[in-house]
This record gives structure tokens, sequence and C-alpha cells, in this order.
């Protein structure tokens, strides 16, 4: 069976839903970054179809069959002979094969699998199996792996060339030694170098990761002890260091080896990410989650970083949800006398009474006007109509269904646009397709709260770690603000977008064309009532703006949101102000 993106009707989704329902119930996936929350299979489903380009034909069976390897490989111990023999029975000859004895973090997989896997919109790196310590991953590149396993664990590891009349070739020979797996023959070189300079920190140090190889904890210990007294700013030697007391379950003395590790290199993302790791064994959830940010903000290319930042925070919002973060973040008072218009269309008159309480209460301090459009036949020409009727220097554009958390949303906002053009909460510094998240990682921006009325669940979801961020080509419509000069430069394409999809990131990519500068604001804390939908409506107008705009031919990229669920408001707004003041330390 195939599934149309193009000219189908809604029997072609549901059928796709159906089928994927079924699978999925079966095989409840897993990539939540707080691993104590349950994931509803209908949010897999949901990103299932979302991935489905309007111009592209998906056979059913692919998205099912990465659902399952996803959910195979993301058990939180698994077997590998299991594996393979489970991912043979689905995949055939296209399955990798996992030894059952050796140590594989990263098998090679066949790029069949691969294709299948990004398609159907996973995180291809949630397939590669790494060593696990209790809670979330440790990484260490080449901590103790030889240059060959390079990415199997993260941390540099490996010793820089020695300087000029140093025993450069033995490093050199010693490595090739190690990566061929002849740890003896490398150990005999290294010992024998040793002799004539005992004082070298690189050659120690890699004795060390011998040592370590051969689970000689003792001696790996002493060698790496011996490396940083004679460099004590070798950061390679502090992450091994660490690494081996982590592995030993000695984590007083891996977590202040990973301290020296961020004191001698605080731009080291994999020291920070492995301190994070141990102060949470620990218990210390709020050093964790500062660890565990910087990790993030230094890489943010280290998923495990993001989804341990996220699930860590939100495991101390929980244990301690009254008590205070620590210092107040600082908020600067800006006096600005640039009137506001605020224009909101809806045919609701509940949803339409309730947003202009919002902003009337929001901006109470600042002069302003709220243009209700309730007869719109699309958001472009109710937008350009108000546009029409707004007075005020500064405009916010607003979906009639949010909330706003920031209580100095009025000081954020004319801030931002002291330094911006147009600010929105969440978008992408490319284009790439139909909607900011196609772009995936590390191209996404902004924070943003899910919160249906009906509902007890407050998802907060994080695509970059910084309150504000620049350089932004597209953003989504729920929320805009721009300067009165944008929207007199550029106007809503009415004609194309006719409907209620695709006129945000239409209009944002062509600001952003024309010069203007966009940013995406999580700090304003924007709460939406909708997760958003991806049905042939959807695809209908996404097919006119990758046609517009001659976009959208790449697959999309991984599901975007690094997520935690909540089940009150005050939980989210702790997490929030945990989050600022972390971004402010």
């Amino acid at each position: 069976m195939t599934v149309e993106g193009r000219g189908r009707g809604g029997d072609a989704d549901s059928q796709f839903r159906a089928e994927a329902q079924q699978l999925l119930l079966r095989h409840p996936p897993r990539w939540h970054s707080d691993a104590s929350v349950p994931q509803s299979s209908g949010l897999h489903i949901d990103h299932a179809m979302r991935q489905r380009r309007p111009h592209v034909t998906r056979r059913v069976g692919e998205c099912i069959d990465a659902h399952l390897a996803q959910d195979i490989c993301l058990q939180d111990r698994v077997d590998p002979a299991s594996l393979s023999a489970t991912l043979r029975s689905r995949f055939g000859a296209r399955a990798p094969t996992y030894p059952a004895e050796g140590d594989v973090e990263f098998p090679v997989v066949p790029g069949a699998l691969q294709r299948a896997v990004e398609r159907a919109g996973y995180c291809w790196t949630l397939l590669q199996r790494s060593r696990k310590l209790p809670g979330i991953r440790i990484h260490e590149r080449n901590a103790d792996r030889s240059p060959v396993e390079d990415g199997a664990i993260q941390g540099t590891g490996m010793a820089p060339d020695l300087s000029s009349g140093s025993p450069t070739e033995v490093v050199r020979d010693a490595r090739r030694l190690i990566a061929a797996g002849d740890l003896a023959q490398a150990d005999a070189v290294l010992r024998s170098a040793l002799a004539r300079a005992p004082d070298s920190a690189e050659l120690l140090y890699l004795r060390g990761l011998i040592a370590s190889r051969r689970k000689d904890a003792a001696a790996a210990i002493g060698f790496l002890h011996s490396a940083v007294a004679a460099r004590p700013g070798m950061v390679e030697a502090w992450l091994a260091l660490g690494n081996v007391h982590a592995r030993l379950d000695q984590l007083p003395a891996a977590a202040r080896a990973y301290e020296r590790a961020v004191a001698c290199d605080p731009q080291s993302a994999d020291a920070h990410f492995n301190l994070g790791v141990v102060r949470r064994r620990l218990g210390d959830l709020g050093g964790a989650s500062a660890a565990l940010y910087a990790a993030w903000c230094k890489d943010p290319m280290l998923p495990d970083a993001a989804k341990g930042c996220v699930g860590t925070l939100a495991m101390w919002v929980r244990s301690a949800p009254d008590a205070s973060p620590g210092a107040a973040v600082a908020e600067a008072v800006v006096v600005d006398p640039r009137p506001v218009s605020v224009i909101v269309c809806s045919v609701d008159d509940a949803k339409a009474a309730q947003v202009a309480a919002l902003y009337g209460r929001l901006l109470a301090g600042v002069r302003h006007e709220i243009i209700s459009i309730r007869n719109a036949v699309s958001l472009a020409e109710g937008y350009n109509r108000g546009l029409d009727r707004a007075t005020g220097d500064v405009i916010v554009l607003s979906h009639d269904d949010i909330e706003i958390l920031a209580s100095d949303f009025a000081t954020r906002l004319l801030a931002h646009l002291r330094s911006y053009d147009v600010v929105g909460v969440v978008g992408s510094v490319r284009m790439t397709g139909p909607t900011p998240l196609w772009a995936g990682h590390p191209y996404l921006r902004g924070w943003i709260t899910h919160h249906a009325p009906d509902s007890d669940e407050w998802r907060v979801d994080l695509l970059d770690p910084r309150p504000v961020a620049g350089d932004v080509t597209v953003l989504d419509g729920v929320f805009l603000a721009a300067r009165r000069e944008v929207f007199a430069s550029v106007r809503f394409d009415a004609e194309t977008f006719d409907g209620f999809h695709g006129y945000d990131i239409d209009w944002t990519y062509r600001a952003a064309l024309a010069g203007f500068r966009l940013a995406a604001a999580g700090d304003l804390r924007i709460v939406h009532a909708s997760g958003g939908g991806y049905d042939e409506n959807w695809q209908r107008y996404a097919e006119r703006f990758c046609t517009k705009h001659r976009a959208g031919w790449a697959d999309p990229a991984s599901p975007p949101y690094y997520e935690t669920i909540f089940r009150s408001r005050a939980e989210v707004e702790s997490f929030h102000a945990r989050l600022m003041q972390l971004a402010t330390e």
C-alpha cells in the first residue's frame, strides 16, 4: 500500500494511522528526554505523519519498521544477540549483526536501514549503542579507545604531538599499535620511551589509556595521576581519570577529575557532560543541570547533553517544586515609548475575549491597542487587514489560543525589538522545507509549551538552550512581533496562502531575504493550546510553499524537540525560572 501526500483524501491518512496505531500499541516507543514520563503512541504517529513530505510517496511499512528499530534500540540494556535476531526478523539481509561478545558501541548499519529510519524522522544516533551508566549516557570519545574507534564515546582522549626534541615517533607508533589492537607492543614501546623521558605527560597518558583498556584500573589511575602531575592542564588526562573513577563507581573522585577538566578547558562539552552525569548520580540535581546545560551550549549537536539537561532539570523541579532556584534573575526595566498594536484573528467569542484580556494585562504599562479580526477568510488576509488599521510602532500578531507566562512580557518584547526587527518563539536559522522544524538540529531555535485546556499535561519543548537566539531565517506563526517598517516592506501573500497554513514561514522567510533581523525569543514563555496538525489541508499549503520557494526537496530532519511533561503551571514556571538562571550563570 502507498500513502500519497498529493491529491489523497482522508482514507489514506486514516489507514496509515490505524496501522501505525496498532503497531505502536504493541511496541510503544520511548524517546522522551525524561525517561520517567510515559510517551503516548499518538505523538509518534503525528511525527510519522508530519514527515510525509507533500510530494513524496512512502510505504507504511518503512515508517513502521523504523519505529520498531528505534524501540528495540532504546531499551536500557540490549543483549547484542537478541538485538541481531530481532532486527533480522524485521529487516532480513539489511539488518546489522551484533556479536554476542565484545564492546560494539556504534555498529555499522546498512544504508537502507539508516535511510528508512531517517525518513521516519528519528535521530540516527538513537540507533547507536553506547556504554551506559545508570541514568543517562556518559560520553568519552577515545578516552580509553583506540583512534580507529573515534566517535564511539565522547572526549578527545588523544595526546597531541610532542614538541620538537620529544619522542614524537614513539607516540605515533604507540597510537598506531593501539589502533591495531596490539596493546602489549604499544605498552612496550611506551615503557621503553618512559625510561628515557620519565616525566613525559603524553607517554604517561597513553600508558594510562592502555591500562584502562585492559581493565587495570589501579595502574590506569597511577599513570593518569602522574600525567596530570607532569602537566596539570592536560584536559585529556583529567577526562580519562574521571572516566576510570566513574566506572569504579568512585563518584566523588570522578566529579573532582571532571571539575579539573572543566577548569582546564571551559569550552569542553565532554568535560561538562561527564561532570553532569556524575553529579546527577550523586544526587546533585542543580549542579548536574548546570553542567549539562553548559555541555549543550558548548556542543548543540550533543543530543544526550540536551536530553540530559531537560530531564535532570525536570527532576530537580519535581523534587523541590516550590524551592527557589537560587538568586533571582535580574530583569532589566526598559523604558520604551513605542506604542504596541496587537492583531488577533478569531471566530470564537470566548477565545477572542480571553486573549484580549491577556494582552491587556501584560501591556498595561504600555500604550497599546488590540485589533480583533472576527471574519478573516485566511490568516494572511486577516493580518493584512489588521495591519492597515494598526497605529503602533510595534505590531504583534498572535493566535487566539495562547497564554504567556512571562510576567515581564512587555519589557522583554520591547527590549528584543531594539536588537531585532522580527521576534517569534520557534524558528530555524535556515529554510529547508514548509515548516521551520524541517531543518532539524543544530539549526532550530526557541522554546514553547503546549497545554490543551482539557488536559492536565504541560509539554515543555526546547529546541535550543538559549533564551534568545538570533540569525533566524524562518519563524512559526503562533506568535510574531515586528517593527512597523517590516510590515510596511513585506506584506502577507494572501493570494497563495488563502487558508490557515504556510503564511507564517513564507512571510518570515521573505522578511529575512529582505535583510531584516529575525530572532526566536523563548524567554517570552509562550504556551500554545494546540500542537498543530499535519493533515491534507496543511499538505496542500506546504506544496504551495515548496513550489514558490523551490524548497522541501530534502527529507525532513529528525524530530526536533527536547521535551518534558509537567502536571501544573507552577512546575512549568519553576522549570523556566531555573532554566533562565542557568542561562545567566
